[in-house]
């Protein structure tokens, strides 16, 4: 019993040894650090109540210049869309004065084309005889 409880930890150890070889390459370095300093942090922040303070303030103060960001880009949009909403509406209250304009516009130079185009045909037909 006492060479199967010697044997387990052998193995055990060797399996240990064998992990945290195949562990030892940059990568699980890495990621062995990550964890490390994470896990000592999350340690710092439940032990340490300065730290904790430290870290709530940080974050609080994150979360109001977040805020403050985000009011002032809705700020800045909502007057852009006041504007835009304006303008819009402007263009729609006036559409059918420009459009009256325009069509007016168009009909006496046409009128005057066609007197042209009507007096050419004159001239055309008398030239003819």
């Amino acid at each position: 019993m006492i060479a199967g409880k010697v044997a387990t930890g052998i193995a055990t150890a060797a399996q240990w040894l064998w992990n945290a070889a195949l562990t030892a390459n940059p990568i699980g370095l890495i990621i062995a650090a990550i964890v490390g300093i994470v896990a000592t942090l999350v340690l710092a922040y439940n032990k340490v109540d300065w730290f904790k303070a430290f870290v709530d303030g940080a974050f609080r103060l994150i979360g109001n210049i977040i805020k403050w960001v985000a009011s002032v880009v809705s700020t800045v949009f909502s007057f852009i869309w006041g504007v835009v909403k304006r303008v819009v509406g402007w263009i729609i209250g006036y559409w059918k004065f420009y459009l009256a304009a325009v069509t007016t516009v168009w009909n006496f130079l046409w009128g005057i084309v066609s007197k042209v185009i009507g007096w050419m045909r004159d001239r055309s037909r008398r030239h003819q005889r």
